[in-house]
């Protein structure tokens, strides 16, 4: 049986929570995580290659404007993370040369 999730355009914030946390309990939606991501992009989308451990765990295919409220979004948590805990959150970029300068050449290539 597949959980119903609402597929209506959302209105309001209390209408995106609900269908954020429907999405969040539902047993059929794919659960994915990634602690790197390859991008790519055509004339019209963008694409996502999530890695877990340098693996692919699933890919993410959007247009350019979800691809720019997205960036947005995920830059208002980030910094609200910062300001909450006080902590500075690295890219793997700058956490892969800040280790490059102490250990040399790193063993494994970070997903990026």
């Amino acid at each position: 049986m597949v959980d119903p999730i609402p597929t209506a355009v959302l209105q309001t914030p209390q209408e995106q929570i609900a269908l954020a946390q429907a999405a969040h309990r539902s047993a059929t939606l794919p659960r994915l995580y990634a602690n790197g991501v390859i991008s790519g992009q055509t004339a019209s989308d963008v694409t996502l290659v999530l890695l877990m451990n340098g693996t692919p765990s699933g890919t993410l295919n959007m247009s350019y404007e979800t691809a720019k409220s997205l960036v947005d979004d995920l830059t208002n948590i980030v910094k609200n993370f910062e300001k909450v805990t006080g902590q500075t959150v690295t890219t793997i970029n700058e956490n892969t040369t800040k280790m490059s300068q102490v250990m040399g050449q790193p063993n494994v290539n970070p997903a990026r």
